[in-house]
């Protein structure tokens, strides 16, 4: 699915999953302008968690109002250093739910 829309090129402004994979995270980074995303976790891995900080997160920066990254479990998808200073970036952002690694 994620990779179709990526190939034809449909850019989703609002986006609200309950499965992060890589063909999501590809799809994410191929384009930029998204309002919203609503990432929901329940996997223990930590898989994409760098990409979508550094790179997918900084692509949206301009024009994402709401964030809300909910992993079931604690590590890189939680609220960290690197997540923060992406998140900086997002000058628009009005709503941001995230979980705070403990």
């Amino acid at each position: 699915f994620w990779s179709a829309l990526r190939i034809e090129m449909i850019h989703l402004r609002d986006v609200s999953v309950d499965i992060v994979n890589d063909a999501l995270l590809e799809y994410l980074e191929s384009y930029s302008g998204a309002r919203s995303m609503m990432l929901i976790m329940d996997q223990e891995d930590d898989n994409g968690s760098s990409k979508f900080w550094r790179n997918i997160l900084l692509k949206h920066a301009d024009t994402l109002v709401g964030l809300y990254v909910q992993p079931q479990y604690a590590g890189g998808w939680c609220l960290d250093t690197r997540s923060f200073d992406a998140i900086r970036q997002c000058k628009r952002l009005e709503i941001l739910r995230v979980k705070v690694d403990q």
